[in-house]
């Protein structure tokens, strides 16, 4: 049994069949279309990712380096400290932070000033303890000058006394 209208089935199944394929199509070319432009964005983000996983890097390094110029610093001032071994390698940390700045002329800034804070410091390390090993000297000689000056002042108390006897004796 054949329906009577078969080529009317058959005509509207061909053309509800290529108005799917077509708009399977358009969906696919849509989608195809919308990943590649989605991929121009992620090649974008990547390279963002890799920017900022660089400074983070770079910032990472950056405290490791502060963290161990800060150690080092703490040992010059401990007791029994070889300073000029001190000096020197705080010298080569300072160094290698002023040179491990990034490419950006931000983060050069920032260890050249992070360089020239250190330094200063240094500095100041090496002053105070140079003044203090001067404060020592000087308060030995302090001391040994009092100690001299008393005795000094004794010899003077006893030749006054020796003085005193000879101009009591002669007057008698």
């Amino acid at each position: 049994m054949k329906p009577k209208n078969e080529k009317e089935i058959n005509n509207a199944f061909f053309q509800f069949l290529m108005l799917f394929l077509l708009t399977v199509v358009i969906v696919v070319i849509a989608v195809f279309f919308d990943y590649g432009f989605n991929w121009k964005d992620y090649g974008r983000v990547r390279e963002q990712f890799k920017e900022v996983s660089g400074v983070l890097n770079n910032k990472n390094s950056l405290i490791s380096s502060i963290d161990s110029i800060n150690g080092g610093i703490a040992k010059y001032d401990a007791p029994g400290a070889v300073p000029a071994l001190i000096e020197s390698d705080i010298s080569n940390k300072l160094t290698d932070l002023k040179q491990s700045a990034g490419t950006d002329s931000v983060s050069k800034k920032f260890n050249n000033s992070l360089y020239r804070t250190f330094s200063m410091l240094l500095k100041s390390k090496i002053d105070y303890r140079k003044l203090s090993e001067e404060n020592g000297k000087l308060q030995y000689d302090l001391t040994t000058l009092q100690t001299s000056f008393d005795k000094l002042k004794e010899q003077y108390d006893d030749l006054n006394k020796q003085y005193d006897a000879i101009i009591n004796s002669r007057r008698q």
